[in-house]
């Protein structure tokens, strides 16, 4: 039987090499994108390939060059067969001075957030073979952050683009969404009181997620929920409920 294939993208540090490790423990094999982290990717990919013999594999693409997404897509195919599953993890997550942005970079924002998870789904659905999407979110598209004008806006984009590919794609695809509270904040950052001791004890379970709860609402949606489409999973402690 061939082996079930992952392709993540954002795939070498944080949550999504988090997912790339649970996947593949899973038995899947794994191509895990990466823009300018090449070590990092390349580390990940190494280390699963100790575990399980030429199951991994870091792929370089720049999400924001739309035009070279469906030849990406193509060679991650080529690499180990349909995929079974993908991940649209990787974003731009930026402060925006509303009033000194400039078009170029709003563009950017969305071409990576929102427009790329498109165009890749778009690809899967030309694929024979029952498979999922599941899209990264974040708690903050339903309720905006402060100073985080164009992530905010790409991301609630992604989250309806979720259910209406859930609606486009099925009955073959199935489209859902994970939506992350307080897990890992950018390490330069200077936000840093949303991650604050604070902000945690105010949370219904008092602690910070893990990227491994992340990981877990993936796989559940990927593998253990056949009759869910077009879901938003929360993983946020109880954040949204205040």
């Amino acid at each position: 039987m061939d082996s079930k294939v992952l392709l993540i993208t954002g795939g070498a540090k944080r949550i999504g090499a988090e997912i790339a490790k649970k996947f593949h423990d899973e038995g899947f094999n794994v191509i895990l994108s990466f823009q300018s982290s090449s070590a990092e990717a390349t580390e990940v990919a190494s280390k699963l390939n100790k575990l399980r013999k030429n199951s991994a594999v870091a792929k370089k693409i720049n999400l924001a060059e739309l035009d070279t997404l469906d030849l990406f897509f193509r060679e991650c195919q080529e690499t180990f067969g349909p995929l079974t599953c993908l991940i649209n993890n990787a974003s731009v997550f930026a402060p925006t001075d509303l009033k000194n942005i400039s078009a170029t970079e709003i563009k950017r924002t969305f071409d990576i957030n929102l427009i790329a998870p498109i165009l890749l789904a778009k690809n899967m659905a030309f694929q024979k073979e029952k498979s999922s999407i599941i899209n990264i979110l974040d708690i903050f598209a339903v309720k905006p952050l402060t100073n985080y004008f164009s992530y905010t806006i790409s991301k609630a984009g992604l989250r309806m683009a979720t259910k209406a590919l859930a609606k486009e794609l099925g009955p073959r695809i199935r489209v859902n969404g994970v939506s992350p509270g307080i897990i890992i904040w950018p390490e330069d950052d200077i936000n840093k009181e949303y991650m604050s001791a604070d902000m945690v004890r105010r949370l219904p379970l008092k602690k910070k997620g893990e990227p491994s709860d992340i990981a877990s609402a993936c796989y559940f949606l990927a593998e253990a929920a056949p009759f869910i489409t077009g879901e938003i999973v929360t993983v946020d402690g109880g954040q949204s409920l205040s």
